[in-house]
């Protein structure tokens, strides 16, 4: 099981008049600021995890049109998600292409269109089709792994 909390996003919150102590709204807002940042530099309010571990908060959001991104167009490299990880302290996009040598890999693009790093990726096409982006996060034991799927598409990642 992870360690820490998971922040959930929802359309029309429930208001709760109890008062934050201002630790809690330094909290709050803090998140809200880095929120909304994420989707500045995602493009999209699409599908969004923010999870918080004792290293910080980790960011995995869909990229704009993933719904739509076919397989072909993958293999030429196209940018699946927006991710914010404690070690690399900015926000970047995850680019999954196929190499020349025909292994699939993830490199991980800052918003100057440096690469951060590169690391082997999973690319499956599988049989049931969904309409919708599914993304996940997973950490623990010095391993994050994120994946979205997408249609046919399922990409995971995983960084040790």
């Amino acid at each position: 099981m992870p360690e820490g909390f998971f922040l959930y996003s929802v359309d029309n919150p429930v208001p709760d008049p109890t008062p934050l102590p201002q630790a809690g709204t330094k909290i709050v807002d803090a998140a809200k600021r880095f929120y909304k940042r994420a989707l500045e530099v995602s493009g999209s309010s699409g599908p969004m995890i923010l999870a918080t571990t004792y290293d910080g908060l980790f960011l995995h959001a869909a990229s704009p049109g993933l719904e739509n991104l076919t397989l072909d167009q993958l293999k030429q490299g196209a940018d699946v998600s927006v991710n914010s990880y404690p070690q690399y302290a900015t926000i970047f996009k995850t680019r999954i292409s196929l190499s020349p040598d025909g292994r699939w890999v993830a490199k991980f693009v800052d918003e100057k269109g440096q690469i951060l790093r590169e690391v082997p990726a999973t690319v499956e096409e599988q049989q049931q089709e969904t309409k919708k982006v599914k993304l996940s996060f997973e950490w623990g034991d010095d391993r994050i792994c994120v994946d979205a799927k997408f249609g046919k598409v399922k990409v995971e990642i995983c960084i040790e």
